[in-house]
């Protein structure tokens, strides 16, 4: 008996090592008609899914993790761009480069698996991004949603608004107006 609880008590924490990663989807994915302004989301579907050291997130390129201290179901890990972190002012977990994302016929993947695949193109309205539906399933179906970007701290959430429409922006009514001379 003695020598069953010593090598349980050596292999308990090699359990919990090996199951420091898998618990995080690929949840959300967005960009705007140039690329320019980027995000994708992580979420993590169980506790203590910290040691994501070592694995990477892939679209048109690959990015590498950091671990996370800390992390509990329903956390989020941000990914986005620097013109996206600055105009939204959502601070990213990682910075990523512009055009990160394919915005049509493209995917994104966490360590090589969750993806979102897309066929068309991305929603390039500046407001929806292609959401999750279902973490359950095992798959990543996704379909277009008004955006929603979370960091790890906890900050975004709301849904953004279309920094893209000049009514949006603040700018005067004028701006909208068309003239054509004939």
């Amino acid at each position: 008996m003695r020598r069953l609880t010593v090598l349980l008590f050596l292999l308990a924490p090699v359990a919990n090592a090996v199951a420091g990663h898998h618990g995080w989807r690929v949840v959300e994915a967005f960009s705007d008609a140039t690329g320019t302004y980027q995000f994708v989301e992580l979420q993590a579907t169980g506790n203590g899914e910290d040691t994501l050291s070592g694995f990477t997130i892939d679209a048109t390129s690959s990015i590498n993790l950091g671990n996370v201290a800390g992390s509990v179901v329903g956390d989020r890990y941000l990914f986005a761009t620097s013109e996206f972190q600055a105009l939204f002012g959502i601070a990213a977990d990682i910075t990523i480069p512009a055009n990160f994302l394919a915005t049509s016929n493209g995917e994104v993947a966490y360590s090589n698996r969750n993806e979102i695949v897309w066929t068309n193109d991305l929603p390039l309205d500046g407001v929806r991004s292609l959401a999750v539906d279902n973490l359950d399933t095992g798959t990543t179906p996704a379909s277009a949603a008004i955006a929603t970007p979370n960091n790890f701290a906890g900050v975004g959430g709301a849904a953004i608004t279309d920094k893209f429409d000049p009514v949006n922006t603040g700018l005067p009514a004028s701006a909208l107006e068309i003239t054509c001379s004939a």
